[in-house]
């Protein structure tokens, strides 16, 4: 089962280690999710750590929400 790390955000070394790992599960599309809403969607952050894109993604899809 795939698992995103929720604590992942660029504030310490460890929290962009959670956000590689997510990184990883990153589907390659938008979140289709029905009634998505960015206000109560269960999303976490992500980061490349080579290009450093960075964004949100859907926990339930894996899907782009937000990038950055």
């Amino acid at each position: 089962m795939k698992v995103v790390d929720r604590s992942a955000n660029d504030d310490s070394p460890e929290a962009l280690a959670a956000a590689a790992l997510n990184w990883q599960l990153l589907a390659n599309d938008w979140c289709h999710c029905k009634n998505f809403s960015p206000t109560d969607a269960d999303i976490a952050y992500y980061r490349d750590p080579e290009s450093g894109c960075h964004g949100w993604m859907c926990c339930q899809c894996f899907g782009i929400v937000q990038t950055g």
